[in-house]
């Protein structure tokens, strides 16, 4: 075999991709490569020449020393490992530490004798990084796997397992060990087999598959598994297996299948009640109403649907006409859609009632859950409602006789002390008028008998009143006993400087009842409007009034099957708080030892004998109106009033 010449000898070498030294028996560099050189950062002649330590260090020739040993015994080895190389730019620096693989080789002399030995290395410390890299990344992933709460498993094309996690080794009851290499057959058993195999077939064909249900294991019983099939490609890009992940949602499914039932149950109970239930989000937008709500309401099936907002169901009620008791009359239904549903989302814990435009009355529980959720319930209490009122009613009629009882008692008892000197006033007034007819005194005598004869009558049917007697009744005109109580009243009116105007139309519907004390209920009206305008300018209550002009109205009306006699006055007028206490017994507004709290109280009670109502107002521009309203008798009045003169002739 021919030889290389030296100089063709060192380019092969120098040109070689590895590091090349030649080392005598006394550890001695005699050769190295331009590769060795340039790792090195030393010219040729400043490697000649040095010891292995030298180049190395002492730590590291010593540890490779028995390397060296077994190439000048003649052994020709290969070693790879850590090497530590000292930095000569900077030898205070730490050492370069490279991953190499050596071979190292006996050299033979001229004569055949080992003479020094050769190391030829390959630097793999980027390969041995990347290696080290790749096998930190899959632990990683091991770990990683390790830790997911799902079965992972990979599986080659032979159905055999190459890697398990650990939630799938503790699920098959098995350490990784004892599965890998193991077909799915053996693991799962055939019925399983048969019911994945499809899923896995797909996966082998390219395509990720998914699927859940329930699957019964031999060992582990009947669980609900969410699974994904995907195909495993190789580099080549062919497919070589592939990856299941598998979850185990049995719990989670139970407790959904439970949820669905109780849901139904509940759905199943709201339904079948009465009342009304609504469950409202945070935002809003119904989660659940029955149809006991939907019927209370009158709202359309289509609203019950899930997510409709509040501001639906305030509409479609004002569409209706339907109104809260909270609604502002005078606010258009934008405002009135934007404040209800504010209110709604704005409750707390409450009970209140709400009595609507259509006269129902409802209980509104609410109740706000710690999501944010609001529980409504509606109980229709109407009836309740209209039977405490009844029974406040009938607490107030009994309250009302019971005041009027003793009123008509005390009337009674005054009416019995002023009979006697009245009956004396009376015989003395008849004798005046004897006396003085055909004087210019005969007017006023006759206007005193007259006067003193009304007064009688009046002590007669308060007398009736309180024992319980038949009232008097015949046809009279209102006017008539209008002007009769002015008679009693009117003296003090001018006295006063009171104006007075009247409005008694004719052709007002004759009325039935006692005319006298129609005369006693207008002459006790006019005095408590003299009273009250007396005060005007003097201070008090008649203060803010001060200024203005002192009238009297009297003026009446037919309204419907009624005549309304209106009595309103100039003065300082009557609290709204006040205007229904007036009429209680014993109640005045009068200094003490001025009223005696009675005649309004006998104004309605005399009102409500004859069928009729009396109720106080506010006279526009100020003061107070008192209202008596009267029914107008059935039949024609004339033929009325001929059956009564008839019926007293006989008697």
């Amino acid at each position: 075999m021919p030889r290389l010449d030296p100089a063709t000898l060192a380019a092969v070498l120098d040109a070689a991709p590895v590091r090349i030294a030649v080392m005598d028996r006394r550890r001695r560099h005699i050769y190295v490569n331009a590769e060795m050189c340039a790792f090195l950062g030393l010219r040729r002649e400043e490697i000649l020449g040095t010891t292995v330590a030298d180049m190395l260090g002492r730590a590291t020739a010593r540890r490779i020393a028995p390397l060296g040993r077994r190439a000048l015994a003649g052994e020709t080895h290969r070693w790879q490992g850590w090497i530590e190389y000292v930095n000569h730019d900077d030898p205070a620096a730490p050492p370069r530490r490279r991953y190499v693989d050596r071979i190292y080789a006996p050299v033979l002399g001229p004569r055949g004798a080992i003479t020094a030995y050769m190391v030829i290395t390959s630097d793999l410390t980027e390969a041995m990084r990347r290696q080290e890299e790749l096998e930190r990344r899959g632990r990683q992933l091991e770990e990683i796997l390790d830790a997911i709460p799902a079965r992972i498993c990979l599986i080659g094309r032979d159905f055999r397992y190459r890697f398990v996690n650990r939630e799938f080794s503790a699920f098959a009851g098995r350490k990784p060990e004892a599965i890998i290499g193991r077909t799915t057959g053996e693991l799962v058993g055939p019925e399983v087999k048969r019911r994945l195999d499809p899923l896995a077939l797909r996966a082998l064909a390219g395509e990720t598959v998914k699927e859940e249900g329930w699957i019964d294991y031999r060992r582990n019983g009947r669980k609900y598994v969410s699974w994904v099939f995907a195909p495993k490609r190789a580099d080549d890009g062919s497919i070589e297996g592939f990856a299941v992940f598998m979850r185990d949602l049995t719990e989670l499914k139970a407790r959904e299948e439970d949820l669905a039932r109780r849901t139904a149950q509940l759905e199943t109970i709201l339904s079948s009640i009465g009342d009304g239930v609504s469950i409202m989000d945070p935002e809003g937008r119904l989660i659940l109403c029955n149809k006991g709500f939907l019927d209370l309401f009158g709202f359309p099936a289509e609203l019950g649907r899930p997510g409709t907002p509040i501001a639906a169901f305030v509409r479609d009620r004002l569409a209706r006409g339907i109104r809260s008791a909270h609604d502002r009359r005078d606010a258009d239904a934008g405002t009135l859609v934007a404040e209800r549903v504010a209110r709604i989302l704005g409750a707390t814990d409450s009970v209140e009632e709400d009595l609507r435009s259509d006269g129902v009355c409802l209980e509104i529980r609410r109740r706000r859950l710690p999501d944010g959720c609001i529980v409504s319930t509606y109980t229709d209490i109407t009836a309740r409602h209209e039977a405490e009122r009844a029974r406040r009613a009938q607490r107030d009629a009994l309250r009302r006789a019971e005041q009027l009882s003793t009123t008509a008692s005390l009337l009674a008892g005054v009416a019995h002390e002023i009979n006697n000197p009245l009956a004396v006033v009376a015989a003395q007034a008849l004798l005046l008028a004897e006396e003085a007819e055909g004087t210019p005194l005969a007017a006023r005598a006759e206007a005193v008998r007259e006067a003193a004869q009304r007064c009688g009558r009046i002590v007669a049917s308060l007398m009736a009143s309180a024992r319980r007697r038949a009232q008097r009744r015949e046809v009279f005109d209102l006017a008539d006993a209008v002007r009769s109580g002015l008679d009693l009243a009117g003296y003090g009116l001018r006295a006063a400087g009171i104006a007075l105007e009247l409005d008694l139309p004719d052709g007002l519907p004759k009325l039935r009842g006692d005319p006298d004390q129609i005369a006693h209920v207008v002459a006790n009206l006019v005095a408590n409007a003299q009273h009250a305008l007396e005060g005007l300018g003097a201070g008090g209550d008649g203060a803010a009034a001060a200024g203005r002009p002192r009238r009297l109205a009297i003026s009446a009306r037919r309204a419907g099957g009624t005549v309304e006699l209106r009595v309103a006055d100039s003065g300082p007028g009557i609290p709204p708080e006040l205007r229904e206490r007036i009429f209680g017994p014993f109640f005045t507004t009068k200094p003490d030892g001025v009223g005696t709290g009675v005649g309004l109280a006998l104004c309605r009670a005399v009102a409500g004998t004859h069928g009729g109502a009396m109720r106080a107002e506010e006279t526009p521009g100020g003061g107070a109106t008192f209202v008596l309203s009267l029914p107008v008798p059935p039949g024609p009045p004339a033929a009325e009033g001929r059956r009564l003169q008839e019926t007293a002739a006989e008697r």
